[in-house]
């Protein structure tokens, strides 16, 4: 059996801004700006044990790219992931790869769930247990009025 190449095997992004669909690794090119960064749909991280958390993603580098007159240098800028009060949003390709592959973050619930006190977990919890009686009851009356409709049996064709 064939082994797939580690470039196949890579997540695939598409762009918001020029629409393009792009590999792991190739976060330049938008619009073929060969400087400019794809940008995709925004997500939310939580980190629930830290309130005012720095995550240090890539360091600066220098970027030699050619142009038509030889050669440019072009530094980027380190990337820093600064959750805000347990927090951060993103729409930057690399930074959401990383940390989705960090499993030190949570999801909303957990999060939100780890800021309230037990009274506000309790409430919380009736409140969901109370919506989903109500769910359950408009349900079993959809369902009996489903019941009580004849059913419209259909004679076979002469």
């Amino acid at each position: 059996m064939a082994r797939k190449s580690r470039i196949d095997s890579r997540r695939k992004f598409e762009c918001v801004n020029c629409g393009e669909e792009f590999s792991s690794g190739n976060w330049a090119g938008c619009y073929g700006v060969p400087t400019q960064e794809h940008k995709v749909e925004r997500k939310m991280y939580y980190c629930s044990w830290s309130n005012g958390f720095q995550y240090c993603l890539k360091k600066e580098k220098t970027l030699v790219i050619p142009d038509g007159d030889g050669q440019r240098t072009v530094q980027t800028p380190r990337k820093v992931a600064r959750f805000h009060k347990g927090q951060f949003s993103t729409d930057d390709p690399e930074i959401q790869e990383v940390l989705d592959k960090d499993r030190r973050f949570c999801s909303k619930e957990k999060f939100i769930d780890s800021k309230l006190t037990p009274q506000a977990k309790m409430r919380r919890r009736e409140v969901v247990i109370t919506e989903q009686q109500r769910l359950i009851g408009h349900l079993q009356s959809q369902l009996a009025q489903r019941k009580e409709q004849p059913v419209e049996s259909e004679s076979p064709a002469d």
